[in-house]
């Protein structure tokens, strides 16, 4: 599934860049309710509650939407086109995976 909440498939997911497009693509494609190429803040917003859910990544803020957006949107159209998408879902994933396994400090 596109949105495993299994640190060890998410880390397989996470090692094999054409899994992480494929399933990105999977949730873009879901989410992309006007089918404009683009998601606007209010299908991002569905988008990543979603995700959020499957992966048990704590809880949605709307305010997240607005960072992803700034922090992801390469050419600042203001929404996110499936490359820029891409980057929110890897993101999302390495967040959780973070969660599961914290990085050791030594």
């Amino acid at each position: 599934s596109a949105c495993a909440a299994d640190p060890t498939r998410i880390r397989e997911t996470l090692a094999d860049e054409s899994r992480v497009q494929r399933y990105a693509q999977e949730c873009f494609k879901k989410f992309d309710q006007d089918a404009s190429g683009t998601l606007e803040y209010g299908e991002l917003a569905e988008c990543i509650r979603h995700m959020n859910s499957r992966l048990g990544v704590g809880e949605f803020r709307k305010r997240d939407v607005a960072r992803y957006i700034r922090k992801f949107d390469t050419n600042s159209d203001g929404c996110l086109c499936e490359d820029e998408f891409q980057h929110v879902y890897r993101y999302l994933l390495l967040t959780k995976l973070n969660k599961e396994e914290p990085t050791p400090f030594c």
